[in-house]
């Protein structure tokens, strides 16, 4: 090879030498001068809201940390705190009760939805069977329990509107009992308490209560406090007759309450049971007595 030629492959080398360095020098400061990516701590926070695209659909109306949303086709959302749904809502349909709690809640609801239903009518009958077993003087007994047993009070009818009778003026919380007040009743006392479901969506409802004491100042509370319970007046004493002091004792009454597919009741039966009861009073002479009986108050309601 000549000098001449090995001259031109040396520039060549040269030139091919200074061009990839070149070329390379280039690439590295492109790649010194890219943007280095965050680390985990300084990642950029989410945004504070996303809009949502809009659509056609309607969505449904929900509460989401105290904001209705939904009913329109561009719902906005809340970008602060947890939320929490709750969904629109519904009319609760009846179902029957099927606990002893849940029962005793059932009726007493009902009993006084009844109370307050400005518009229905009432048909009422009582039945009083209290027998003096003992009494003194003797030869007063008989005749009162002729007193006792004459004093069966007629099948009643009323139709209230604006939650009042007109025949009588009678309003639904007093003649619903308990009278004049609403119910309520003591699960200590309820020994039992069922629901049995009917064809129609409804349910009878069952509760058998415990003993409990009435005095002549003092009702029994728990008892009274869900039935009518004896008094002078009930038991058609003559008005002369001037009772100075009584104890009633009761046990195993029954509360038979018959309620349509809506929950309302249609038919109920309240059954007293005195199993015994003593009182000493005047009425021309001093006289003391000693009974027992039942008292039953049956209720036909339409709507």
């Amino acid at each position: 090879m000549t000098n001449k030629k090995l001259l031109q492959l040396v520039a060549i080398v040269v030139v091919a030498a200074a061009i990839f360095t070149t070329i390379l020098l280039v690439g590295l400061k492109k790649i010194n001068t890219r943007p280095v990516p965050p680390t985990d701590s300084t990642l950029p926070s989410e945004p504070a809201s996303t809009t949502l695209p809009t659509t056609s659909d309607t969505q449904p109306a929900v509460t989401i940390d105290g904001n209705v949303i939904g009913g329109d086709t561009n719902p906005t959302f809340p970008t602060t705190g947890t939320p929490t749904t709750t969904a629109a809502p519904t009319s609760a349909a009846f179902s029957v009760p099927q606990d002893k709690s849940s029962v005793i809640r059932t009726y007493v609801n009902a009993v006084n939805a009844l109370k307050a239903t400005p518009a229905f009518t009432l048909e009422k009958s009582q039945t009083l069977n209290v027998v003096i077993d003992e009494m003194t003087p003797s030869s007063m007994r008989s005749l009162a329990n002729k007193i006792i047993a004459g004093n069966q009070k007629a099948p009643e009818t009323f139709t209230f509107s604006g939650g009042s009778d007109a025949s009588s003026g009678k309003s639904a919380t007093f003649v619903v009992a308990p009278a004049g007040k609403n119910a309520s009743l003591d699960p200590a006392i309820v020994q039992s308490a069922t629901a049995s479901p009917a064809a129609d969506g409804g349910c009878t409802l069952k509760l058998t209560l415990g003993a409990d004491t009435q005095t002549l100042t003092a009702p029994p509370a728990k008892l009274g406090a869900a039935m009518d319970v004896l008094t002078v007046e009930s038991m058609g004493l003559p008005s002369t007759a001037k009772i100075e002091e009584m104890t009633v004792q009761y046990d195993n009454a029954t509360i038979t309450a018959t309620l349509d597919k809506d929950g309302r009741i249609t038919q109920m039966e309240h059954h007293l049971y005195v199993t015994d009861a003593t009182a000493n009073g005047s009425y021309v002479m001093s006289v003391t007595a000693r009974m027992h009986g039942d008292a039953v108050t049956e209720y036909r309601i339409t709507y």
